[in-house]
């Protein structure tokens, strides 16, 4: 039973590298059509652009395993089947469930290794490529990146800032609501022209006016001192500055954002859909695996599997978006949102598989 295994991962792997390098070539060569006049427009040099495309190929390769894995599992049935493979082991004592348990157990594998490849070098490497696009291309400065209108709430303070320079630490029209512990009325109203962020979570408020409307008193200050605990930078992620959308975040950091941000009492509906949803992505392997060997099971004709299996993946896609945007929006939960895809797609291809068995049996019931 050993060199079964070992037969079927090597066949596996050849066909996933070669199938690999074609959807790689395919999606670079899609993507430098796109973005090649942009680099050219600013006259950046062939090094860069190299340097560039080669940093997406984590990412790339990422996206794409998922599809790339089915096609595989395709293929290689194909093959088995035509080469009366598959029927030799049947014909040995081997059972087609040996087969499949060995696949699925290949597909959590290849799962995992997806999830950890991701998370530590597709982020990595993708959030430097945003970097260089953002910095060379689109000439935004990462220092000059601002966030606009941001609010926020930290114990009995209600925040609003006009402009906040994150990379800089400063920032302009800044407003700060105390209200009572009971919530229900502000004690003081503070607001500053400039700020600047020091060390120890001290932030210097410039050009300050101080109202008090429980006396109808204001006065002004040249300089005031605030002490919040609020790290600004989590809020990039909901600004999506500089390519820090929650796609080019580590789960971690992810889930210290999502911390950060319920404490200032913002929604952390997308940060917790886009938390669930990269394992459900890693994930999305062994559904297409499984669907793979249903397509092969029931249609003959490789060509028509390798069509059936296309079908499947542009569905997958679109039902995944569908239900992401929903968890976004919290029409569903963010847990359902990552996930519905992966649940609605296993369950198909379950049903899928049981359907020779179920019918069996119903003949044998009359």
């Amino acid at each position: 039973m050993k060199v079964l295994p070992a037969y079927l991962l090597r066949s596996n792997l050849f066909l996933l590298f070669l199938i690999l390098c074609v959807g790689i070539g395919i999606f670079l060569l899609a993507d430098m059509f796109e973005r090649l006049d942009d680099f050219l427009s600013v006259g950046i040099g062939a090094d860069t652009v190299i340097y560039y495309f080669l940093l997406k190929l984590p990412n790339i390769i990422y996206l794409i395993m998922p599809a790339v894995y089915l096609v595989s599992v395709i293929v290689q049935l194909h093959f088995l089947k035509r080469n009366n493979e598959l029927t030799a082991l049947q014909s040995g004592g081997i059972r087609p469930n040996i087969i499949l348990s060995m696949i699925l157990v290949y597909s959590v594998f290849l799962a995992c290794i997806l999830f950890i490849f991701g998370q530590v070098i597709g982020i990595t490497q993708e959030r430097e490529a945003a970097r260089i696009w953002q910095e060379k291309v689109k000439g935004n400065i990462f220092e000059e990146s601002h966030i606009d209108g941001l609010w926020f709430k930290e114990g009995r303070n209600i925040i609003h800032i006009g402009k906040v320079y994150i990379a800089r630490k400063t920032g302009s029209n800044i407003i700060v609501y105390k209200v009572d512990e009971e919530g229900k009325s502000i004690d003081e109203i503070i607001k500053a022209q400039e700020f600047n962020i020091l060390q120890d979570s001290v932030w210097k408020l410039e050009n300050v006016v101080r109202l008090i409307p429980s006396e109808y008193r204001a006065e002004k200050l040249e300089s005031a001192e605030l002490h919040i605990q609020q790290d600004l930078q989590a809020f990039q992620v909901v600004g999506r500055q500089m390519g820090m959308d929650p796609g080019r975040l580590t789960m971690l950091e992810l889930y210290r954002a999502i911390r950060h941000l319920e404490q200032a009492g913002s929604n952390v509906e997308v940060l917790r859909t886009a938390l669930f949803a990269k394992p459900a992505y890693a994930f999305s392997i062994l559904v297409m695996g499984l669907i793979a060997l249903m397509v092969t099971r029931s249609i003959g004709n490789i060509y028509a599997a390798l069509a059936a299996g296309t079908l499947v993946v542009f569905f997958y896609h679109t039902v995944n978006a569908v239900c992401v945007s929903m968890g976004e929006k919290n029409i569903i939960s963010p847990v359902a949102g990552a996930w519905a895809a992966d649940m609605l797609f296993l369950c198909a291809g379950a049903l899928w598989s049981a359907a020779p068995a179920l019918a069996g049996k119903l003949r044998k019931g009359r």
